[in-house]
C-alpha cells in the first residue's frame, strides 16, 4: 500500500512474529486468478524451519497464490506500485553468531516474477530480529540531506530490529540508487541505549518528517509509542496515554486511510485489540478488543479493514466498530498470518 507525504512516498508496513500452529495451504497454487481485491500475507510458520511463505489472495475466488517458499519465519513486508518492494525474515532457525540470537535477512523482491535477492548477504549481521520495515521513496537532494543520506539516494528503508530481552534498534538504511540494494551500511536511527525503548515492533511515519515507533518500555512491562524526527539527534521522545493503556505486547502501527492522515491504528495482541491513536487530540481509543491474537491490519477503503488473525490462522473483514469480524475468502486459512499489504492501482 502506498501513500504520499512532504518529501517522502511512503509505502506499508508489517510485524512482529509469535511461532505457532499450523494453516492450511490446499488453494496455494498458481491457478489462483488475479483479481481486482487481491492482497498479500506473509505466513511465518517459524515452528518449522523453512516453511514460511509469501501468498498473493484473490478474496472473491477464494483461493491464493505461493509466491515465495521456504522461508525461514518470514515477518514483515513493503510494496511499491510495480510489485517490487522488500520482505524480512528473523532465521530463527539459523546459525547464531556471538551476540545475535536471531539473525535477520532482508530480500529486494518481485512479487510479479516471484523472485527474491538477498540484500544483507556479505555486508554485515547487524539485523538481529527484523520484526518491521517501512519504506520512503526520496523526491529531491535537499530531503536526502536532511534525512541523512547522500546525493543519489533514492529510498530509504527503515528496520525495527527487535534485539533481544533488553535491546531493540530502529534502523535507517539509504539505499543506492542504481540497484536498490542497501548502501552504504545501516545507519541507527533509534536505538535502546538512547532512549527508554526496547523491541521495537512496527513503524510508521507521520507528515513525512517524523517516526512513530511502537515497541516496549524499558523494563518490559508496558507497551509503548517513541517519536522521532528522522536525521535529528537528541529528538526522541515517548508520547503520553492513559497509564497502561497498552500490553507490552505492541504489533504494528499504520496509518488509518479510512479516516484522516493524522490518525494511526495500532495492533495490541496482549488483549486483542485495535486502536486508533489522534495524533492532533493526542489521544488512543479502543476500536475493537476480544480479537484473536491480532498481529497486522490494513485499511480497504469504505470503512473495512482486514486484520491477521495468528489464533485463528485467518485473515478477517471488520469495520472496527465491534461487529463480528468475518473470514475474508471462505475455507482459506493462513500457517501463522502476520503482515497483510496490498499493490496499489
Amino acid at each position: 500500500m502506498r501513500k504520499s507525504m512532504s518529501g517522502l512516498c511512503l509505502i506499508a508496513i508489517a510485524f512482529t512474529v509469535a511461532c505457532g500452529s499450523s494453516g492450511s495451504d490446499t488453494t496455494g497454487n498458481s491457478s489462483c486468478a488475479a483479481g481486482s481485491n487481491d492482497f498479500y500475507v506473509v505466513e511465518s510458520a517459524c515452528s518449522t524451519a523453512n516453511a514460511g511463505k509469501l501468498v498473493r489472495v484473490n478474496p472473491d475466488a477464494a483461493c491464493k497464490d505461493t509466491i515465495l517458499s521456504s522461508l525461514d519465519c518470514p515477518v514483515a513486508l513493503v510494496l511499491e506500485s510495480n510489485g517490487t518492494g522488500y520482505l524480512s525474515e528473523v532465521t530463527q532457525t539459523a546459525s547464531k553468531p556471538t551476540g545475535q540470537e536471531q539473525p535477520g535477512n532482508i530480500y529486494y523482491i518481485d512479487v510479479n516474477n516471484k523472485t527474491k535477492t538477498l540484500v544483507n548477504d556479505g555486508r554485515n549481521r547487524v539485523f538481529m530480529a527484523p520484526k518491521a520495515l517501512f519504506l520512503g521513496q526520496i523526491s529531491s537532494e535537499d530531503t536526502s540531506k536532511g534525512l541523512g543520506c547522500t546525493n543519489g539516494t533514492s529510498r530509504i528503508l527503515f528496520v525495527a530490529d527487535e534485539g533481544n530481552d533488553t535491546s531493540g534498534t530502529v534502523w535507517k538504511w539509504c539505499l543506492d540508487t542504481a540497484n536498490l540494494t542497501g548502501s552504504p551500511e545501516p545507519i541507527a536511527e533509534i536505538s535502546s541505549d538512547q532512549t527508554a525503548m526496547i523491541n521495537p515492533r512496527g513503524i510508521e511515519t507521520l507528515d513525512g518528517k517524523y517516526l512513530l515507533v511502537t515497541a516496549r518500555s524499558a523494563d518490559g512491562t508496558q507497551g509503548i509509542l517513541v517519536r522521532k524526527e528522522i536525521g535529528l539527534a537528541g529528538s526522541t521522545a515517548i508520547v503520553s496515554f492513559e497509564n497502561n493503556f497498552f500490553t507490552n505486547n505492541l504489533k504494528f502501527i499504520i496509518k488509518d486511510t479510512n479516516t484522516a492522515d493524522t490518525n494511526f491504528l495500532i495492533v495490541d495482541a496482549g488483549d486483542g485489540t485495535v486502536s486508533r491513536y489522534d495524533t492532533t487530540a493526542g489521544t488512543a481509543r479502543a476500536l475493537q478488543n476480544n480479537l484473536d491474537g491480532p498481529r497486522d491490519a490494513l485499511p480497504i477503503g469504505d470503512g473495512y479493514y482486514l486484520v491477521s488473525l495468528f489464533g485463528g490462522n485467518q485473515v478477517v473483514k471488520t469495520k472496527l466498530n465491534g461487529d463480528t469480524p468475518t473470514n475474508v475468502a471462505t475455507g482459506l486459512t493462513f500457517d501463522a498470518p502476520e503482515n497483510i499489504a496490498q499493490i496499489s492501482n
